[in-house]
């Protein structure tokens, strides 16, 4: 689970058509035409159910069997998800050499993906932080961090072959239990993949993350060529410096690489950002587009890679501030219905396939709210109440 992430007020603790009409007759059926498909390919009145619904939480994988199996029928009988997002987390799946993996860890992976799988729930898996044996620790530590190694340090060169095993290693290990597996977690900041420009190179970040994600296809499609892989996975913000990349510059980066035939899907965070308050509306734009991507201008992510469809695998409003996520929070009542709001929002798109919402329930787990490991974007409150946005996720339609 990615609680608190830096960047946009978070910090990490550990995600042409063209038309030929011919004849003299046919300028009018050309503006018809032309016009239904500009309906098509931007939005539409699509029922909300069309998007595909669910739950970015990992607090149900830490818990007993018998807990887990309750937890798992709220979601799938009550709540009707259809998707739970996990981190596999590479420096914990293969922490001290190469080819060294903890079993312990990966078992108990692969035993909660089958629980999720018997209540009729797919996952997505994102695989993400790089391991101390592989981290090239040539930078200067950011933000006034320890010397490392990071699990946001980039990955050695001569390391990238190990990457690629490892995640055919992984793919192979949960036999077609995935159904789609995301690159990384929010490469446009530092907290996750740092620096993001050098000296030399204003494009490292994204130029390191395409070859992270060369590889990560190659090694998926190897193993599973039916399952998906999503590309991206960027956080909603970023000022363009050593530590964030705008969502959008890093997209136009990817496309310009060449990315797209990596990938089947593109997958985004577009929280509104919580560093001020009160916070906007689902479908209002941000208060700044040219850095930020949230759901109500996700059009200028859609337009970077329109023959892609799109993954939303993050998303939620607080009803708490906390330190790690910013001063933004929003009432229980208002929390709900922004949820139902960015449902039926998304569901405008065609292209977008999927929203995830973060959390099912807060997280307190120091008991100070505002310590960087809390967030209270849930539909359960910390002592396990729920809010009125439960109920709101409990009837989309």
């Amino acid at each position: 689970m990615r609680t608190g992430r830096t960047g946009h007020g978070r910090r990490p603790t550990h995600r042409s058509t063209c038309l030929r009409v011919l004849g003299r007759g046919g300028a009018a059926v050309a503006v018809l035409l032309a016009a239904g498909l500009l309906l098509a390919t931007t939005a539409t009145s699509v029922d909300a159910r069309s998007v595909m619904r669910g739950l970015l939480d990992d607090s149900w994988t830490k818990v007993d069997d018998a807990e887990r199996a309750k937890i798992l029928r709220e979601m799938s009988q009550r709540l009707h998800v259809q998707v739970l997002a996990l981190d596999l987390i590479w420096a914990s799946a293969e922490p001290n050499a190469p080819g060294e993996y903890d079993q312990a860890y990966l078992d108990h992976f692969r035993a909660c993906i089958d629980d999720a799988r018997r209540h009729g729930i797919r996952v997505v898996v994102s695989v993400r932080g790089t391991p101390a044996w592989a981290a090239d620790t040539r930078f200067a530590p950011p933000n006034g961090q320890p010397k490392g190694p990071h699990r946001y340090d980039p990955v050695k060169k001569s390391c990238l072959d190990d990457w690629e095993r490892s995640v055919g290693y992984f793919v192979t290990y949960f036999q077609g239990r995935v159904t789609w597996w995301e690159c990384w977690n929010e490469p446009n900041l530092w907290g996750y993949l740092y620096p993001q420009r050098t000296a030399s190179d204003p494009k490292f970040a994204a130029r390191h993350y395409m070859a992270l994600l060369k590889r990560f296809y190659r090694a998926v499609k190897s193993v599973h060529p039916g399952a998906k892989v999503l590309a991206g996975v960027t956080a909603p913000v970023g000022t363009n410096d050593r530590d964030r990349t705008s969502p959008q510059r890093f997209a136009r980066l990817l496309k310009s690489f060449g990315a797209a035939r990596y990938f089947d899907g593109y997958s985004h965070h577009p929280y509104m950002p919580a560093n001020r308050t009160p916070m906007i509306a689902p479908e209002k734009p941000p208060r700044s587009p040219k850095s930020t991507v949230s759901l109500g201008n996700i059009k200028t992510l859609l337009r970077v890679f329109p023959k892609k469809p799109f993954f939303l695998t993050e998303y939620g409003y607080p009803t708490r501030r906390s330190r790690g996520w910013g001063v933004g929070r929003v009432s229980k009542a208002i929390q709900a219905r922004y949820l139902t709001r960015a449902y039926k929002y998304a569901a405008r798109y065609r292209q977008v396939k999927m929203l995830v919402w973060f959390l099912w329930k807060d997280i307190n787990p120091t008991g100070d709210p505002n310590a960087y490991t809390s967030a209270f974007f849930g539909l359960r409150t910390v002592n396990g109440q729920r809010k009125p946005s439960w109920y709101a996720f409990a009837r989309l339609k």
